[in-house]
């Protein structure tokens, strides 16, 4: 492992928090002689999940055993926190193990906030194993106070034909459906891809056109509305109104899903298997495989070749599915988007009807307002004659002081006269 990574690994680790979950272990052994396949899922309990990594105690392989999938399977993920960002389900010093054990990418723990589909692979050689790494997740939806939705870690090495690692979904997911398949299908299990690749072509199942074709019945019902509407205003208003909510309902439910955003993931899966192709016929120049009868050695002639194939199929059809679910989509949402224009002009030049109970404003302001205008005009006319009053007041008390003045004067002058004279 890489310094740096090592690093930032534990860096990481150390800021996860753990909620633990019942935690399930499946493996698929398939033998030559099928008498001897296993195909078996059951509880693992902590104190055994060392024995699982190291596949020592009650996991100890037999000899030559052509091992093609073991996982640490947590299906039923309940905790409403379990997919928050840096939260682990296991306890922090076994998901290390499980990291170093089975050789599982530590960039997988960086991807905990990751946002919509997310899907990464890599090729990782350490000493004499090369493996192909696997991270596949997507987890950032929350509804009802509770995380939804499932990842998967995965490692196929090469020298042992084993894909082993970690997967992890809420009961809203399809993990338990594609876990069943795995386990009435056991030969397809020797490819790596066949879990990304079974879990995306559920995920984008029929259920996910139907919600699509639901979307355009909505709308057709929405448009019938619009274009021959009848009743009364106020009944027009009203259905207007809840057109609008349904307009926007109708739109939540076009973009749930883009196929061109899961279009970009199938070519990302069409990618890993090229790179797996690619890395068996080296693996085969290197004479580094030599662990079963169904080696990749083989791929090209054999069954692995055929599962290959069939997976390659897989990607193919749900790509077409992808390229038609957009143009019918994009049909829609340029019908909705008419729609919406139309209910918006209709609110424009409807207007807000007038109430049957328009009377009672008549009946009870105009008597007041003219009350209160009436008793406004009569303050101001009384606050008139009251200022004209004082003014009037105030000039003839300036004229009587003006006289008294004029008559002090006057008396002063008379005596000083008097005395002039004598």
């Amino acid at each position: 492992m890489d310094a740096m990574d090592d690093y930032v690994f534990k860096q990481h680790l150390d800021a996860c928090k753990t909620l633990l979950e019942k935690t399930t272990c499946l493996e698929i052994f398939n033998y030559s002689e099928s008498l001897y396949n296993v195909n078996d899922e059951r509880p693992l309990p902590e104190e055994v999940i060392d024995d699982f990594l190291h596949k020592t105690g009650e996991f100890a392989p037999p000899d030559n055993m052509p091992t093609d999938l073991k996982l640490l399977s947590g299906k039923d993920a309940l905790h409403a926190d379990t997919f928050m960002d840096r939260t682990l389900s296991l306890n922090k010093n076994v998901y290390e193990s499980m990291v170093r054990t089975m050789q599982l990418p530590t960039k997988h723990i960086e991807s905990t906030a990751v946002v919509g589909p997310f899907f990464w692979h890599h090729y990782s050689r350490q000493g004499d194993d090369p493996c192909l790494q696997i991270v596949y997740r997507k987890s950032d939806v929350r509804k009802h106070d509770k995380t939804r939705g499932f990842e998967m870690v995965l490692s196929h090495s090469f020298r042992t034909n084993l894909t082993s690692g970690f997967i992890k979904g809420t009961p809203t997911s399809d993990l338990v459906e594609v876990l069943q398949q795995m386990r009435a299908c056991p030969a397809e299990a020797g490819h790596p891809l066949v879990l990304p690749v079974t879990f995306l072509t559920r995920d984008l199942s029929e259920r996910n056109d139907m919600r699509q074709r639901d979307a355009r019945t909505w709308l057709r019902r929405i448009e019938n509305f619009t274009t021959m509407r009848e009743g009364s205003e106020q009944d027009v208003m009203l259905a207007l109104d809840g057109i609008a909510r349904d307009l926007t309902e109708c739109y939540a439910h076009v973009l749930w899903r883009p196929p061109m955003l899961y279009s970009s993931l199938v070519d990302q899966m069409r990618k890993a298997m090229s790179l797996f192709a690619n890395l068996a016929s080296l693996v085969q120049e290197e004479d580094l495989y030599f662990a079963s009868t169904d080696t990749i050695a083989d791929f090209g002639k054999g069954d692995l070749q055929h599962r290959h194939d069939n997976l390659l199929s897989r990607l193919d059809f749900t790509q077409a599915k992808l390229i038609g679910l957009e143009h019918y989509r994009e049909t829609t949402l340029e019908r909705l988007k008419l729609q919406r224009e139309s209910v918006t002009r209709s609110h424009k030049l409807t207007g807000r009807p007038v109430s049957s109970n328009v009377w009672i404003y008549f009946v009870i302001m105009v008597p007041i307002t003219a009350a209160l205008v009436a008793s406004w005009i009569w303050f101001e006319r009384h606050r008139q004659s009251q200022y004209a009053k004082d003014d009037a007041d105030f000039d003839s008390n300036i004229i009587k002081m003006e006289s008294s003045i004029v008559k002090v004067i006057q008396r002063k002058t008379a005596v000083r006269s008097v005395w002039s004279y004598a």
